[in-house]
């Protein structure tokens, strides 16, 4: 396979994409942020790694990878609406209107997705995933299975970087934010007022629910890829409980790696490159 470098496409609300070359494209890769991240620094040397070191890691030559922006700090069930929408212009053939570019580009058509997400945003995946199914399980019952294995999104494969859905530890990075004299007087009237802040607590209904509903599926559809993620943590997080649900493969932990740090490849820390590849 040629080597290629990615373009940058701005699209709309902050998002933006790196574009491999269109006769190369075959999956596309949504990354979503987590709670107070944003599309750049959250994924910081994702953007040019994975160009620099192509020759060892040849497979993101065929991915275009788009970076999804939102608000974090509103409600997880409209950013999960949100998201969905996103993806749905996105995958498999992007409408480039829609996600508000105005270059005119060569179209595409993916054969893969990939959604990756950071602490709230794999929250934010997982409820998504769960939208999208919900519009088939409302179905016949006989055609529920038929529809949930032939939808294209919920073949996709989920690649979560420290994901809270067991909800936020008050002793962790928040909690020191807020006991910060300068910062956590700043923060600390944002944060008691977010939806989502309140939403991501240890006892949270929705979080239960997520968490609930998406086993109750795995178990019923084994087949169906999305309701499956694999799952990776920093041994040093102590944001979040570092646990993958009862239906997904065993959660993955790497030393010396905390809540910040586990989603942030360097020259020295491939884990995340890896971790994303499609057949991995």
């Amino acid at each position: 396979m040629k080597h290629v470098m990615h373009q940058r496409l701005d699209l709309r609300d902050g998002s933006y994409a790196l574009l491999t070359d269109p006769t190369l494209a075959q999956t596309a890769v949504i990354f979503v942020h987590g709670f107070l991240g944003c599309p750049e620094k959250t994924w910081i040397l994702f953007q040019t790694l994975m160009d620099s070191l192509a020759n060892a890691m040849p497979w993101w030559t065929a991915y275009d990878a788009f970076f999804y922006a939102y608000k974090s700090l509103q409600q997880i069930c409209p950013n999960a609406a949100a998201l969905l929408d996103f993806i749905s212009d996105s995958y498999p053939v992007p409408k480039w209107q829609k996600l508000g570019a105005t270059a005119d580009l060569v179209n595409r058509k993916y054969t893969s997705l990939i959604l990756v997400g950071h602490s709230e945003g794999a929250v934010i995946v997982r409820w998504a995933i769960l939208h999208r199914a919900q519009s088939h399980t409302s179905r016949k019952p006989s055609l529920v299975k038929v529809r949930l294995t032939e939808d294209e999104v919920l073949d996709a494969r989920l690649k979560l970087f420290a994901p809270a859905y067991w909800g936020a530890l008050l002793s962790g990075f928040p909690g020191l934010l807020l006991r910060a004299p300068v910062l956590g007087s700043l923060l600390r009237p944002l944060l008691h007022t977010s939806a989502a802040y309140k939403q991501l607590s240890e006892t949270s209904p929705l979080l239960n629910e997520i968490r609930t509903r998406t086993v109750a599926l795995a178990e019923k559809y084994p087949s169906v890829r999305a309701f499956r993620a694999r799952n990776l943590f920093g041994s040093k997080d102590a944001v979040i409980s570092s646990e993958a649900l009862a239906t997904d493969p065993p959660a993955e932990y790497v030393p010396d790696h905390n809540h910040v740090s586990i989603c942030k490849p360097t020259p020295k820390y491939l884990k995340p490159l890896t971790f994303v590849r499609r057949d991995a």
